[in-house]
Formats: structure tokens, C-alpha cells, sequence
């Protein structure tokens, strides 16, 4: 079962990298209003889809549900972006990728980037999952172009679950200035 489990997420991992490089390219052309925007939304779950089809990441063909989560900028830092939830109802996991940019996320600088469970930015909720690094590195560092892209995995679905993403400061969490929030999305 444990392996069968991997081998699921990993498929959904490859599937979750194909629909980062997506809404990063939508991000990065300004597209950031996606989250408000059906049309757009069904634009990218079906170029996504198409991507998956075409890279063999078949773990798409049952998903059951996905959502596209506006990343804010907070506390005057300017930084936003997208993350798009994708509940697979064949494999039983949700992936999660994410795009955010801003100035305030520096070449190489790491940022902490997780899901809190509750239903508001301001609702303080414990860490429930970590992102990760495209990469596959436990931290999330931003790119030359002020760009950090991340992704998680979860068993079970996000439907009906209050989440919110946060994007801190960083490099850790062990200062209130490291702690401090520079975007954050309600799932």
C-alpha cells in the first residue's frame, strides 16, 4: 500500500509540475487574475490537462476537483501569485503548485511557504503541509527574476477543508521579522 501510495504522488508530483509550469507562465505574463476570472480557470485546467495528456501524467484523468487560490501581497511587500489545488479521486491526493514573485523575494533568498489549517489569513491555524521546492529541495528560494516555485502533496482532498497558504520572510521562522507575512491565499 505504501508503495502504491509513492508511486500515486510521485505521478501527481510530475502532474503538479506540469500545471506549475502553466500558471507560472500565466503569472509572469500578468495573468495573476486567473483566480477571479471562469474562462480563464477553464483555460488552464484544460491546457493543463492537455500538458498531463501529452507528458503521460495520466494521474489528471480522475481528478474530481481543482482550484485556483489568489496568492496576496501583505505588509506593503508587493509579492503574489497563484496556487492551483488538484484533487486526484483515482489516486486520493491532492497536489498543490504555486507561483509567487515579487521584489521582496530575492535571488536566492528562502522563504517558508506552507498550508495552515483555517478558513483566513488571519486565523493563526497550525502548519498542516510544507511546499517544497520544483526542485525537489526542502527549502523554497526565490529565482533571478524574483520568482520562488513551489509544490506539496497530500493525501485526501481539500474540498470542504478551510486552508490558507502563507509566504513568509524567512530564511526560518525563529524571529518575528523571518516570521513575517508577505503574501497569503484562502483556499
Amino acid at each position: 500500500m505504501k508503495r502504491t501510495l509513492l508511486v500515486a504522488a510521485a505521478g501527481a508530483l510530475v502532474a503538479s509540475s506540469t500545471l506549475l509550469g502553466t500558471a507560472s507562465a500565466a503569472h509572469k505574463t500578468g495573468a495573476a487574475s486567473l483566480a477571479g476570472s471562469t474562462d480563464a480557470h477553464t483555460t488552464l485546467s484544460i491546457r493543463v490537462s492537455m500538458a498531463a495528456h501529452k507528458t503521460g501524467a495520466a494521474s489528471l484523468a480522475g481528478s474530481t476537483a481543482t482550484r485556483t487560490v489568489a496568492i496576496n501581497a501583505l505588509n506593503g511587500s508587493g509579492v503574489s501569485g497563484v496556487a492551483i489545488f488538484t484533487y486526484n479521486s483515482r489516486t486520493g491526493i491532492t497536489t498543490v503548485a504555486m507561483s509567487v514573485k515579487g521584489m521582496a523575494l530575492k535571488a536566492m533568498s528562502i522563504h517558508p511557504e506552507h498550508i495552515h489549517a483555517g478558513s483566513s489569513c488571519s486565523a493563526n491555524g497550525p502548519v498542516i503541509y510544507p511546499f517544497r521546492a520544483v526542485s525537489g529541495s526542502m527549502t523554497t528560494e526565490a529565482n533571478d527574476s524574483h520568482v520562488v516555485q513551489s509544490v506539496t502533496a497530500f493525501t485526501g482532498t481539500f474540498v470542504g477543508k478551510a486552508y490558507y497558504i502563507n509566504v513568509h520572510t524567512g530564511p526560518g521562522l525563529a524571529t518575528k521579522a523571518q516570521f513575517k507575512v508577505l503574501a497569503c491565499g484562502a483556499v
